[in-house]
Formats: C-alpha cells, structure tokens, sequence
C-alpha cells in the first residue's frame, strides 16, 4: 500500500498558498506598500513538494498510524506541539498547521510564511535579514534591505503611510492627510519622525526646521546656531561658545565654550538649587534635596540625596551606590548591583554575567559565559506557591529551564515539554527569525518530549524515533530499516527492509507481504 502522491502534494501546496494568501498585498508601489511575492513562490514550494515524493512514492511504506517517513527525503506527521507537519529535502521545506488557525511553511533559508488566523496576521520573511512583510489586522510593514514602509490601512487606497529608502528618500502622509516627500541632505518635508510633527530642511546642515506641538525649532549649520520657541521653553546657541536653555518655572541651562563652563538653576521648591561644572578642574551641586562634588569631572564624584549616596572614583573603574539601591562596580573586574528584589552582577566584563528578577508571577535567574554558556531558571514568584508539589521532584519548583553550551547544543523545558538540540550555532537564547529559516539547517540532532509524544531525530531523518503515547512507536535508519506500531481500536504492525524490498504490514484485516518493492502478496 502506498501514499497517494496527489494528496500528499496537493495538501502540501494548498497549505502554503492559504498560510502565504493576503487580501491585499501590493509589493512595490508609490505607497510603499508589499505585492503578492509570496503565491508564486509557495506554488514553486508545493511543485518541489510534488517532485520529492514521485521520488520517494516507489520506495515509500506507509506507517500503519497513517504517516509518511522517507528519511531526509520527505516525512508527513504530527509535530510533538500537535500541529499537522511535512518535511521535505531534509531541512529546506517544511510546512506545520494546527488546524485552529495557526499555519508556517517554509522553503529554507529562501522564504517562511507564518500565520495567525486569530490575530489577523500573517508575516513572511524573504532570504532573512533581506527582507520580510508582515500584515497585523489591516496594518501593513514591509522591508527590504534598508527600504520601509509602514501602512496603516492597506485596505484604504488614501490611508496614512509611512516608507524611506534609508537614509536618502523619505516619503508619505501623515494622520491630518498631508503628504511629504525628502531627498536627503537636498532638502523636502518629514511629518512624523523621529519624534517631531515636521521636519523642513534644506541643503542639511546648512538649514533645518523642526516642530513638536507648538515648540519650534530651527537650525543653521547644525549644530552651531539653533533657535526654539514654545509655550514655555526658550532656547539659544552658538555651539560650542554660548548657550541657554530655559523652561519656565522648572530649570535654567547655559553653556560657555562647552564643555568648559557649564551652569544650572532650578526653581522648584522641593529640588531647588544651582550646580556647575568648570571642565576639566571641579563641579559642584547645591540643591534642596541633593549635595555632590566632583574632581576631574567625571572621574571622581560624590553625591548625596535623601535617596542615596554614590562616589565615582575615578569612573567608570569605582563606582559605589548606598540608599535605595546598592551598587559596588570594580570594573571591568567584577560588579554588582540590587534594588528591591532584582540583582544583576558581572566578572571579566562583558563576560560572566548573572540576574536576578523577581516578578509578580514568578522569579528569573539567568548565569551567562558570553558567548559560551547561558543558563535560564523560570520559578515561581518570592512567597507563592511552588509550580508544582514539591514532593515531585527538585524540578517541581521550576516552571521553566534553558541551557545553552554554544555552539553544541542547547537544553529548553517549558512546562512538561522539553527539547534538546545539536548543534546551536547562534549565541543567543532566542531570536524569532532565525528559529524559523536558520536554526533547522544546522541541527544535525533534535528530542522533544511532551506529554503526548517523544520524538528523536538524527541527521533530518536519516534516524527518527517516535514514540505516541502508549500506543504507537515509529523507528527508522533510512534507507536500511523502519519499523512501526500503533495499537488502538485496531492494531497495526510493519516493518521494512530498503524501503520495501522486503516488507510485512499487519492488522485486524489482513496481513500482507512485500517483496522487490513492487509485489505484494498476502489474505
């Protein structure tokens, strides 16, 4: 008995092309919005699908639990998450649907497509970091290498958007339906960025003006001169020989020959008072609620509040802290800092490093070798109930675990489930896009354990050990061997040799034997 190949192939090309389909995807217009990229890409993914089991069809067996397992070759089963997943060509394509929603397929490391009916959102990721889309209700982002855009409705043709080719053209409209357009450093307007309302520049640096709300901003050869007017900021400069900065009622700033001579007045009752700084000689601060002094600023400070009181000396090499929180640096040697319940520490810096962090719903500790080990330990909030009985065992404690010896293998338990993985080549913990179009090609051995499944895998498939449960067990060396069991309300048996050259399949009905792959005999 065979897999029919039409179904396998069609169920594999329709998922891709669902998961990867978008109401409205334009990729390169005038807006900068995405086009349909991706359909004929899936459909080159679901033809490559087709091809990989007309290869594997006249050898393949089927497991008596109804999956596929051609070694590297193609393999169609439940994930141990218990999505619905086909794998082909080794690591390079691979397709997962939970059947609520919830849909992936790549073509690795060329193009993923993930999906979330849920969320109305789908992103798909395009030679990774080159390019990616992502639809999230009816907001559109696209990238692709320094060129973006962001729309806010790709269902409104006269929405608001926002797209540059960084950092030479910016182009857009804004929410009040202003369009904008700029060549940098040539000249033209930017509405909305980098935390401004309007930007107008002309022949950058030589003239610039800015706004936010109603405080004003212009500049000649940024820099140098600057002028801003609001409500109740003023602010003047000739850089670097004088500036003032004042906010009314709150603070008054001025500068000569920064950073040579430096000056501050504050006026509120409750932190009023002066501090300056004659650079590189003293400085000094006289306020309501702080004292401080520093010599050589900024390598010797000292400071006092009726928060707390810190010294530098010199900076950053001694750095101590006392009051509301506490910190002791001997840098780059070893450091330590802690406020409330949260502690942080290093040796050899950047190197050795630890956390501790306490949260409402739970505690986090984390030990880091950079970049060779990473140790993460996920337990239960400081006076709540443990996890789990405490009887159990020690991990009953921990709700989650992670363990990284880069770059040989990796160790994560969240919950029940569990996963171990060789190699693990990126120094990170965890980095979204490289799980889905790079981690696969470098794992050369997997387990995952849930309470459902176990599940080992060598080499993509050239070794694979299922276990379902108690009722079925799945193991093959691809090409020699592979034997399977599934026991339920109808028992099944097989086994095979190459891949059928000899071969015997069992259950309630009948019992049926194979020899050269292609006859069959049995009742």
């Amino acid at each position: 008995m065979r897999l029919p190949l039409h179904e396998c192939g069609a169920a594999f090309s329709s998922r891709l092309v669902v998961a990867a389909r978008s109401e409205s995807s334009p990729y390169w217009s005038r807006r900068g919005r995405a086009s349909s990229l991706s359909e004929p890409l899936v459909r080159w993914m679901g033809v490559l699908a087709l091809m990989v089991l007309a290869l594997a069809g006249g050898c393949a067996s089927v497991r008596p639990c109804g999956d596929l397992d051609v070694g590297f070759i193609a393999s169609r089963d439940t994930s141990p998450e218990g999505a619905a997943r086909f794998r082909a060509a080794g690591p390079f394509v691979e397709t997962q649907d939970t059947g609520l929603g919830q849909q992936f397929g790549a073509l690795r490391p060329f193009y993923s497509v993930t999906r979330d009916a849920d969320r109305a959102r789908s992103l798909h990721e395009i030679l990774w970091p080159v390019g990616s889309v992502k639809y999230l209700d009816r907001e559109t982002d696209w990238r692709f290498l320094l060129a973006y855009g962001h729309d806010f409705d790709h269902n409104d043709p006269d929405s608001r958007y926002r797209a540059m080719l960084f950092p030479l053209v910016f182009w857009g409209r804004d929410q009040q339906d202003q369009s904008y357009f700029s060549v940098f450093p040539l000249g033209g307007t930017l509405n909305e960025f980098l935390g401004r309302d309007r930007i107008v520049f002309a022949l950058f640096p030589l003239y610039a003006y800015s706004r936010i709300g109603t405080t004003e901003t212009t500049d000649y050869l940024w820099p140098i001169v600057s002028r801003t007017c609001g409500e109740d900021v003023s602010r003047f400069r000739v850089f670097p020989f004088y500036g003032r900065s004042t906010d009314e009622g709150e603070w008054t700033k001025q500068f000569v020959f920064w950073p040579i001579w430096t000056h501050a007045r504050y006026y509120d009752p409750k932190h009023g008072g002066s501090s300056y700084v004659l650079f590189p000689l003293y400085g000094r601060t006289d306020m309501v609620d702080q004292q401080g002094w520093s010599v050589l600023p900024p390598l010797i400070r000292w400071a006092k509040s009726d928060q707390r009181t810190q010294l530098n000396c010199p900076w950053p090499f001694i750095q101590y802290v006392s009051g509301d929180y506490e910190k002791l640096y001997i840098w780059p040697l070893w450091g330590r800092r802690e406020m409330g319940g949260n502690r942080t520490s290093f040796l050899l810096w950047p190197f050795v490093h630890t956390d501790h962090i306490e949260r409402s719903k739970q505690t986090v500790d984390r030990f880091s070798i950079f970049p060779f080990i990473y140790h993460e330990r996920v337990g239960p909030p400081v006076g709540g109930e443990p996890i789990a009985p405490a009887l159990e065992s020690p991990e009953a404690e921990v709700s989650a675990r992670y363990f990284k010896l880069w770059p040989l293998l990796s160790y994560q338990r969240d919950g029940a489930s569990s996963r171990v993985r060789c190699l693990e080549l990126w120094p990170l913990k965890h980095t979204a896009p490289i799980e889905r179009n790079l981690t696969p090609l470098w794992t050369l051995y997997s387990r995952v354990a849930t309470p459902e499944q176990l599940e080992h895998e060598l080499l993509w498939g050239l070794f694979r050990y299922r276990r379902e449960g108690e009722t079925g067990r799945h193991l093959s060396l691809f090409p020699l061997f592979s034997t399977s069991r599934c026991e339920g309300e109808a028992e099944q048996r097989s086994w095979s040799f190459l891949l059928g050259l000899l071969g015997h399949e069992r259950d309630e009905a009948r019992s049926t034997w194979r020899l050269l792959w292609f006859l069959k005999f049995g009742d």
